[in-house]
């Protein structure tokens, strides 16, 4: 994957898998609505994700994890506490300084290790686009739906677009399926690989 480092690739995927495949309704209602720590469990799961494919290098990576941790949460924190009526843009926004920080985070550390073999990472990120765009259409709709009267429109799209996040968390799912399946395929255990990681046994 020589126009896109490896890298890159897995902490974009990481962050489609963290902010749609695993963030669930309750990890979401935890995240807005459960303080500090509801924050910190979303941002955890980022974190806990992104190590693991990182080749299990929560010691060796640990300054890039913390710094992950540490620009999400601020991140997120700073769009809980922004009382906007216009959260599609805000949604938007979000997700472009996501991006920055990752950006610049592989800017920190170019030549960080991943799991994950170039081939994979590839079609998981072009898929992860359909979760993307399913919940960005859903939130475009929630707030056209704030702001409009019903009527014979808003009917008509409200079964299509109001079903879209629904649809953003399914098809998120396949995502997290897909790294099992590699481990599957290449006869991988998890525990060997954190064993063999950590020098234990």
């Amino acid at each position: 994957m020589s126009f896109l480092p490896e890298a890159l690739a897995i902490l974009l995927l990481t962050h489609v898998i963290g902010d749609y495949a695993l963030q669930t309704d309750s990890i979401y209602k935890l995240k807005t609505s459960g303080g500090l720590f509801g924050l910190a469990i979303h941002v955890g799961i980022h974190v806990l994700i992104t190590g693991l494919l990182l080749q299990f290098g929560f010691v060796r990576n640990w300054f890039l994890l913390a710094l992950l941790f540490v620009l999400h949460f601020l991140v997120d924190l700073i769009k809980l506490q922004i009382n906007t009526r216009y959260q599609f843009a805000a949604y938007l926004a979000d997700q472009v300084v996501h991006v920055v920080c990752i950006l610049v985070l592989f800017w920190l550390f170019p030549f960080t290790e991943t799991l994950l073999p170039a081939n994979w990472i590839l079609p998981f990120l072009l898929y992860s686009l359909i979760p993307f765009t399913t919940m960005t259409l859903w939130v475009w709709y929630s707030e056209k739906q704030r702001r409009l009267k019903p009527d014979d429109e808003t009917v008509l799209y409200q079964g299509f677009f109001g079903s879209m996040k629904q649809v953003s968390q399914i098809t998120a799912i396949p995502l997290i399926v897909g790294v099992a399946l590699w481990f599957q395929f290449q006869g991988v255990s998890l525990l060997e690989l954190v064993l063999e990681r950590y020098n234990i046994f």
